[in-house]
């Protein structure tokens, strides 16, 4: 704190110095900066440097070159992509297993056909027969058809055909259809009317190759035959001046509206 001196002091007492000249007395002033007393202070971390830090116990994992063995790469990607499904293995394994036990699949013959006894499945004996009987009768109908193909083109010619071949140069519609089931081992009158008596009546839905479907309007016996091939199509000598040929017949106005039903021949 500042003051200022307690008397003015005279000129005699300055020895000889001016007024503007620094008086005698000392004038009191503040204690010096270091004598003031100290706060304690928080000791301050000594900073380091980013070059000084010490090394510590953990390592960086040592860089690894872009460039790496042909047989490293080729062993790290077998593991990340297999080449080998294993679990497919087991499915197949599965599957041969069941198929050992005699596991069937639906629809199979030897669930709906036959008893089993003891394990083994035994067919019944008219089931074989029938089979027997049918697949005969395929093979009959099958060889008809057959020679019935080998005819086409063959000129019409009425009254002509027998179980030898054509006749007078030809065949008429009931003459091709005698020729071609003699192939086969099966007698048939030449007649159409006749030939309709002779097998067994088929439902349009169940006709085989080698059947007879048969045509005529009213109600007295048939006046036309041809020969069953598939898919609604027949084989036949139609008429006079035309030649055997194949015809659509289930997909005819013609031939549907006249349509008087097949039979299956047989000894």
């Amino acid at each position: 704190m500042w003051t200022w001196p307690a008397y003015d002091p005279r000129p005699s007492e300055t020895n000889g110095r001016d007024e503007d000249d620094e008086p005698l007395l000392r004038i009191h002033q503040p204690a010096p900066i270091e004598a003031r007393e100290q706060r304690p202070s928080t000791p301050q971390r000594p900073e380091t440097s980013s070059s000084q830090r010490p090394e510590t116990s953990r390592q960086r994992r040592p860089e690894t070159s872009s460039r790496q063995r042909p047989h490293d790469i080729t062993h790290r990607d077998e593991q990340e992509f297999p080449t080998q499904d294993h679990g497919a293995e087991h499915l197949g394994q599965d599957d041969e297993k069941k198929h050992r036990r005699g596991a069937l699949p639906i629809g199979a013959p030897g669930r709906s056909r036959g008893h089993t006894v003891a394990g083994k499945s035994k067919p019944l004996e008219s089931s074989t027969a029938r089979s027997t009987s049918r697949s005969g009768r395929t093979a009959s109908g099958t060889v008809a058809a057959s020679a019935a193909l080998r005819q086409l083109g063959t000129p019409y010619v009425w009254g002509g055909g027998s179980g030898a071949g054509a006749t007078g140069g030809g065949f008429d519609c009931s003459g091709l259809a005698l020729y071609a089931w003699a192939r086969a081992g099966v007698s048939l009158p030449h007649y159409t009317g006749t030939q309709f008596t002779k097998g067994t009546k088929i439902p349009f839905s169940q006709l085989r190759p080698g059947d007879l479907v048969f045509f005529g309007g009213g109600s007295g016996d048939p006046t036309h035959v041809g020969i069953y091939l598939k898919n609604g199509v027949m084989i036949h000598a139609p008429k006079s001046g035309d030649v055997v040929r194949k015809v659509d017949f289930a997909h005819s106005l013609y031939y549907r509206a006249r349509y008087r039903g097949a039979i299956r021949p047989s000894n």
